[in-house]
C-alpha cells in the first residue's frame, strides 16, 4: 500500500523553489526529453524534484510526493548512496558543475544500465549554493560505448556477462591492452570503483533481483551470483547495501518466512 504524501517533503521542495518561482517551470521541460533522467536536490541531499522517468525507472514511484525530502539512502544500496552523496558535496563546496561522470544506474525493473551524468549547483539570488539539479542520458548505442569506454569496453562487457563466475583482473587487463597496474588505475579514474567493487556491485545487484522476484533460497541466490559461501554472501550483501538478504527480502517482497 502507497504511503501517504509527506507534508514535510512538500515543505522542503516549496522553500527550496522560493528562492528561484520560475525555475520550477522550466524543470518540467525534462518531462518531455526521453531517456533521459533529472533530478534536483537541496544541500541535505533530500530530492526537491525529479522527472516522471526517473520516478518511474530509477525509484519504482508513481508520484513525485513519494520521492520528495528523502535521500537516496532511502532508496538505493549504502554503497552506492553514499558515492552518490560524496560527489554532490563536490558540487556543493566547490560551486562548480561536475560534468560528463559515468555511473551505473540501478532499476527498479531489468538490469542497471549505464549513464553519463552532470550536475550544477543552484543558487540563490545571493549566489549562495542551496542545492543542485542533475541531469543523466543513457549510455546506449555500441558506439556511445566505444567513446565511453574506449580500451575498456572489451572488460566491462566480460564483466557484465561473466560476474556470477570467477573472473581473472590479469585477464581483463590483457583484454585491454594494459598492464594491470594501468588497467586498475583507468578502471578507477573512469568508474570511481576498482574492478573487483565493479563486480560486486554487478552480482549484488543481480541478487537483489532475485531476492524480490524469485523464491531461491538465500543460499542458492549466493549461488547464482557467485558466491560459493552463504556467510560470505551475508557479510558482503549487508556491507553493500546495509541489510541482510533476508531483511532485503522481507522489506521489499513481504516474506514473512
Amino acid at each position: 500500500m502507497t504511503k501517504p504524501p509527506s507534508p514535510n517533503g512538500q515543505s522542503i521542495r516549496e522553500s527550496f523553489f522560493a528562492h528561484h518561482p520560475d525555475v520550477r517551470h522550466v524543470l518540467r521541460l525534462f518531462d518531455h526529453l526521453p531517456g533521459t533522467l533529472f533530478y534536483a536536490k537541496d544541500t541535505q541531499h533530500r530530492y526537491v524534484d525529479a522527472n516522471q522517468r526517473n520516478l518511474r525507472d530509477v525509484f519504482g514511484l508513481e508520484r513525485l510526493d513519494q520521492l520528495l525530502g528523502k535521500t537516496d539512502l532511502d532508496f538505493q544500496p549504502v554503497a552506492l548512496a553514499e558515492a552518490y552523496h560524496a560527489e554532490d558535496r563536490r558540487v556543493f563546496s566547490s560551486g562548480q558543475m561536475v560534468a560528463n561522470q559515468i555511473w551505473l544506474v540501478p532499476h527498479v525493473a531489468g538490469a542497471p544500465r549505464w549513464y553519463v551524468s552532470t550536475k550544477t549547483p543552484v543558487v540563490d539570488s545571493q549566489q549562495h549554493v542551496i542545492g543542485l539539479a542533475g541531469v543523466m542520458y543513457p549510455i546506449e548505442t555500441p558506439e556511445e560505448q566505444a567513446s565511453f569506454f574506449r580500451e575498456l569496453l572489451p572488460a566491462v562487457r566480460h564483466l557484465d556477462q561473466h560476474y556470477a563466475e570467477s573472473v581473472s583482473m590479469s585477464e581483463l587487463a590483457a583484454m585491454s591492452g594494459l598492464s594491470s597496474t594501468q588497467f586498475n588505475t583507468r578502471f578507477r579514474t573512469l568508474f570511481r570503483m576498482t574492478p573487483s567493487e565493479y563486480l560486486l556491485s554487478r552480482r549484488i545487484q543481480d541478487a537483489q533481483d532475485r531476492l524480490i522476484g524469485s523464491s531461491q533460497s538465500i543460499a542458492d541466490v549466493g549461488l547464482a551470483v557467485g558466491f560459493f559461501d552463504q556467510s560470505h554472501f551475508t557479510k558482503r550483501f549487508r556491507k553493500y547495501t546495509g541489510m541482510t538478504p533476508k531483511a532485503y527480502r522481507k522489506r521489499f517482497r513481504g516474506d514473512r518466512s
